[in-house]
């Protein structure tokens, strides 16, 4: 079990108390070590349990610099500031989504604490 106090030792909300330890009993995760992993992992994916859903505004320069195959100078510049239509571009065709037009991208942006992407996650 882990406690409120332990939490904010970490810098997670206190609210997160019985999701967490419900997780921990219907997962069999009774060990230290596995609850550490897990709290870790999680952490990172959602910025120590505040942020639940993928933020996609980007800039034209991050654009092409995390997508380089994606983004030409010009692409980007009309992809800019614009989280639906950069999520449809990106994971178009992939992870069981459709293509750019589907609108599945930004459907199934990564959200939750582990930050899921993609229809067939």
């Amino acid at each position: 079990m882990i406690t409120a106090a332990q939490l904010q030792q970490l810098g997670i909300s206190p609210e997160w108390v019985d999701p967490l330890n419900d997780a921990f009993n219907r997962f069999g995760l009774d060990k230290p070590e596995e609850q550490a992993c897990f709290l870790g992992q999680f952490s990172h994916e959602s910025n120590h349990f505040k942020v639940l859903s993928e933020n996609l505004n980007y800039r034209a320069e991050t654009l092409m610099q995390l997508w380089p195959k994606r983004f030409t100078p010009e692409i980007a510049a009309q992809y800019a500031h614009q989280p639906e239509k950069i999520a449809n571009k990106i994971y178009a065709n992939r992870m069981g989504n459709g293509d750019e037009h589907s609108g599945d991208g930004f459907a199934y942006r990564g959200r939750g604490l582990i930050q899921l992407t993609g229809k067939t996650n």
